[in-house]
């Protein structure tokens, strides 16, 4: 079978950056007396709300504020941003272009709207927008951590850092961008960074779940299992809802042959949400080392419900097939994990042992031959095409 999937935190994107109410000040074009109520008294009532999460008092009072200044365009960020949060993007954008129109120089509005755009997949308008922003103010900060952050979803790893670096050199507090330069770091392979970053940022913040959860990852990849589980207890210690680290936790009892402590762990994940695929696949691996195949069939099938493309899981259902001896199924979920995943190659060994068993060598060849092409320096896979080539010679003399 394949090795667990461990989940991967990424620090979440910053999906607004409100205004305060303080960087305006400008009194009512529509002729108020001096003791009504003046747009900024609106705007700033409008972020009292937004911020208490009340989105719809919050755009009554931007509106409010719109009534008596129409020209406000840090009102239309912020009722913009509202609107986002109510799930209603058109308008949002809208909002983030009027703001825009009104005020061509107003930076968070570029950053604004280039969120929004990354929320719609439009990846390339989201950094022309956050470069936009970083060309009117270059030190705004959340403006190079969150395009760092685009350019790594993109798979830029160097351009993710080299932002990561511009944001922490403006503010050096900023311990998202810590822990957000730490993953960037650990995929490049510079462990030792990328623990120190996370060291970094709970220096910062030492209830910063995310950096023990991610630097929880890293001892495990050291095998270092006990630094592993302490961080995730510190993680849990501080926030008991994180269903990630109970499943990164449960990973780790599972490798330490702790059966029971980690079906535990899974089963507080799923208590957390029901729909975490990774939770059910993990669990199923752990059913199937302790020999319960049949639950462990079942959790992969739930997992594979939830994400239909997870060419691990196919696989590893695959393989229970085959330890109850249906290698039909088998095979066919090998077929659906290599659909997923072409270039996968455990699933073509495995499928080639399964053909095997059922006494066609020269697809058995052919198989794990494909595994070994892709995996060149793999003994056993190695040794497979030997054993599967003798077999098919020794049956041709015969």
């Amino acid at each position: 079978m394949s090795k667990k999937v461990l989940i991967f935190t990424l620090s979440f994107i910053i999906a607004c950056f409100l205004i305060n109410g303080c960087q305006h000040s400008c009194q009512s074009t529509n002729g108020n007396m001096p003791w009504e109520l003046k747009d900024i008294d609106w705007f700033k009532k409008g972020n009292s709300w937004a911020f208490k999460g009340d989105y719809d008092r919050a755009i009554v009072n931007y509106n409010k504020a719109l009534e008596v200044n129409p020209r406000y365009a840090e009102v239309y960020v912020n009722r913009g941003l509202a609107w986002e949060e109510k799930g209603d993007l058109d308008r949002a954008m809208a909002d983030f272009n009027k703001a825009i129109e009104i005020k061509p120089g107003l930076a968070e509005a570029y950053l604004n709207r280039g969120n929004l755009w990354s929320k719609k997949g439009a990846f390339e308008l989201a950094i022309a927008d956050y470069n936009k922003a970083l060309e009117m103010n270059p030190r705004l900060a959340i403006g190079y951590y969150t395009r760092g952050l685009h350019w790594y979803e993109k798979g830029d790893i160097d351009r993710a850092i080299s932002d990561y670096n511009q944001a922490l050199e403006i503010d050096p507090y900023n311990v998202k961008a810590y822990v957000n330069r730490g993953i960037a770091c650990k995929e490049k392979g510079d462990i030792a960074l990328a623990i120190a970053d996370y060291n970094k940022a709970l220096k910062i913040n030492p209830n910063l779940t995310e950096a023990y959860v991610n630097r929880g990852l890293i001892w495990d990849e050291k095998g270092d299992f006990d630094q592993a589980i302490a961080d995730y207890n510190k993680a849990l210690e501080i926030n008991p809802r994180i269903a990630e680290a109970y499943v990164n936790r449960g990973t780790i009892w599972d490798k330490k042959s702790d059966f029971d402590r980690a079906i535990a762990d899974f089963n507080r994940a799923l208590n957390i949400n029901s729909q975490y695929a990774s939770a059910y696949s993990n669990r199923g691996y752990t059913w199937f080392n302790k020999g319960n195949l049949d639950q462990a069939i079942a959790d992969f099938t739930e997992a594979l419900r939830i994400n239909p493309r997870d060419a691990i899981t196919y696989n590893n259902r695959g393989f229970t097939w085959g330890e109850k001896g249906n290698h039909d199924q088998a095979i066919s979920d090998y077929n659906k994990a290599l659909e997923q995943d072409p270039h996968f190659a455990e699933a073509y060994y495995n499928r080639g042992n399964s053909w095997a068993v059922k006494g066609d060598m020269q697809r058995a060849l052919a198989d794990v031959s494909k595994a070994l092409e892709l995996k060149p320096e793999n003994e056993e896979y190695k040794s497979c095409v030997i054993k599967f080539k003798s077999h098919i010679k020794e049956s041709i003399k015969d």
